[in-house]
């Protein structure tokens, strides 16, 4: 259908199936594992010909900007830093409220969805990306904010992608994403998880795991397959693929900055 969405990954894409409006999609896993990575990618595949809007914290914005130009430009963060100034400067001077929209955490949830509704009504809205399930209106509890993400979603026609930390598990393995708020867990039409496999890799491990080798997974989907994939996560181009490639991930990272100068 032409109001899809998609990862950009095929094989993910192959068992999570079109997403799709009115859907409410959780991208859940532990701290550093890839949550924000996977939104952005998703994010930059479609904000092309999809208008969205990013919700993150004030920190996270130049994060943003940066990793949307190194997908849409198939940069390498550290061998192109001018281009990749260039995309944040395009990315801001030509998509900036016309196709995609960056909000910080400055919303009560009622002036959110507000907001919300009258920026689809306006100019048009196709899918929401929150970046942190917990930083929205903490002081609602978690039942009403996951409830009204879900009527905000059906009502409006939009996609609503949120992340979310799992809560840390030892006896986990890989990934658990049973352990997503209770809430946010039913209310969802799919929760798809994100498990860096070497983050926390030992040495024993370096003989088996390659660098960024993780899994991307659909634990629960309602029109689609559940299962994993193995990916690998190019730390250089902001990005999870699915082939490996043998780069030196451990560079420095630039000090980028967005300007319209």
């Amino acid at each position: 259908m032409e109001n899809g969405l998609n990862t950009g990954i095929k094989a993910f894409d192959e068992m999570v199936g079109e997403i799709q409006p009115g859907e409410l999609i959780v991208i859940a896993g532990r701290p550093r594992m890839g949550k924000t990575t996977l939104a952005l990618q998703i994010l930059a595949k479609n904000c092309l010909d999809k208008k969205c809007l990013y919700l993150s914290s004030t920190d996270n914005i130049t994060t943003c900007f940066n990793n949307i130009a190194c997908v849409l430009g198939n940069l390498n963060r550290y061998e192109h830093e001018k281009e990749v100034r260039e995309s944040v400067k395009e990315v801001i001077e030509n998509k900036l409220n016309k196709t995609l929209h960056l909000w910080t955490f400055d919303y009560d949830f009622i002036s959110f969805s507000i907001e919300l509704i009258k920026l689809k009504t306006e100019k048009g809205l196709d899918c929401v990306f929150i970046d942190g399930f917990q930083l929205l209106s903490p002081d609602i509890s978690a039942k009403l904010r996951a409830k009204w993400l879900k009527d905000l979603a059906q009502s409006l026609g939009i996609t609503i992608f949120v992340t979310t930390q799992m809560k840390l598990c030892r006896d986990c393995d890989r990934i658990d994403c049973t352990t997503v708020d209770f809430y946010l867990y039913n209310h969802a039409d799919k929760v798809l998880g994100v498990y860096r496999k070497d983050y926390f890799m030992t040495i024993q491990d370096m003989e088996r795991i390659k660098k960024g080798e993780s899994f991307l997974c659909a634990v629960k989907n309602d029109k689609g397959k559940q299962g994993a994939i193995t990916a690998y996560f190019n730390y250089a181009r902001c990005a999870f693929g699915e082939r490996f490639i043998d780069e030196d991930w451990y560079k420095p990272t630039p000090n980028i900055v967005p300007t319209t100068d």
